[in-house]
């Protein structure tokens, strides 16, 4: 039966995060089990040494592009397929190793300050560079002819920033 929490209780502890999967335990469940085959014979097949793939196996060496190729050609799969599984396992075991430093950091909402304010510079020196490039700091050029921030909400992209710091640069540079 689930207990539901009440406000002033504590949340449940956390589960145990599960073990990331080596791509080496997939090989091993799903491709040479199935097979009948052992790590002698596919080192064999593919072109490596035994050792080489007794490593990956068992999860102490990753996948690389040369082995993805080679157990991608043999197998019938495609090479992205071994290095997304090293990849998922990398990432998953980085995350596990820096959780507290990345819950840490404060997710990016809004254009930084200091692109807005190097972007609003830009075009007070060089009107025409906004005009030029058709973007502003503060989002798509307005048909009123001005430029700044009439209509808009704050929250325009760093990319409209940066495009109009580039373009306010670029006339400059002409002009």
């Amino acid at each position: 039966m689930k207990q539901e929490r009440s406000a002033g209780n504590s949340p449940p502890p956390k589960e145990a995060a599960a073990t990331p999967i080596h791509p080496g335990e997939i090989l091993r469940e799903q491709f040479l089990e199935p097979a009948g085959f052992d790590a002698a014979r596919l080192a064999q097949e593919v072109g490596v040494g035994e050792t080489q793939l007794e490593a990956v196996l068992s999860g102490q060496s990753a996948v690389g592009a040369d082995l993805a190729l080679r157990l991608a050609r043999f197998w019938g799969t495609a090479p992205e397929l071994w290095l997304h599984l090293q990849n998922q396992h990398d990432l998953e075991v980085a995350a596990a190793a820096i959780e507290v430093d990345l819950q840490a950091i404060e997710p990016f909402t809004t254009a930084a300050p200091a692109a807005k304010a190097a972007a609003g510079a830009a075009e007070e020196r060089s009107p025409a560079a906004g005009a030029t490039a058709g973007v502003t700091a503060s989002g798509p050029p307005s048909n009123s002819g001005s430029s700044g921030s009439s209509g808009s909400s704050g929250s325009a992209g760093v990319g409209a920033a940066a495009a109009a710091t580039a373009a306010a640069t670029t006339a400059k540079s002409r002009g």
